[in-house]
């Protein structure tokens, strides 16, 4: 029971760290850690041995490096580039060209909704709200936080790690 409770922690902090950046424009460092810190906590009582956990922790920095590329290059923000880097530690090779699909997938959507969004006019309400006053802005702040979070969200039940945990 207790395992299967473990499994939420992924796709709640996904949801969260989803939340925060659609209300807020930033992703706090929190969440990237509650995610780093649960893997390693987790992996070694799912049978993951130190190679394992050293290749987790390889594509995770690989994708925090390239993340922080592009961050230097205003692609999208540095919470994003953690909470990937973060997220990819839950992958396994059979789940994360599916969880860079989804995400890929969902940031497009966005980009063509927000740019959709960008030219409406918005009510009041939302207009005065911070997050309608970016949307205008000359370089909108898309929630790429929601894209991460589909991506690991629909990826994640073909991860080593979630089919472990359920199974105990």
């Amino acid at each position: 029971m207790t395992s299967q409770l473990l499994s939420y922690i992924f796709p709640l902090c996904l949801v969260m760290a989803a939340f925060y950046d659609i209300t807020t424009t930033k992703i706090p460092n929190w969440i990237s850690g509650i995610l780093i810190v649960t893997f390693l906590v987790i992996a070694p009582f799912i049978g993951f041995g130190f190679a394992d956990i050293g290749l987790q922790l390889a594509i995770g920095l690989s994708a925090l490096l390239i993340g922080f590329l592009l961050f230097s290059m205003g692609v999208f923000g540095g919470g994003d580039a953690k909470l990937i880097a973060a997220a990819l530690l839950w992958m396994n090779a059979s789940s994360i060209i599916p969880f860079l699909f989804f995400m890929a997938l969902t940031g497009g959507l966005l980009g063509v909704l927000f740019l959709f969004l960008k030219y409406m006019p918005l009510p009041k309400t939302f207009a005065a709200h911070p997050w309608g006053i970016k949307l205008k802005s000359t370089h909108p702040h898309i929630p790429y936080g929601l894209a991460i979070a589909m991506g690991g969200i629909l990826a994640y039940p073909q991860t080593v790690i979630f089919t472990t945990l359920i199974s105990l």
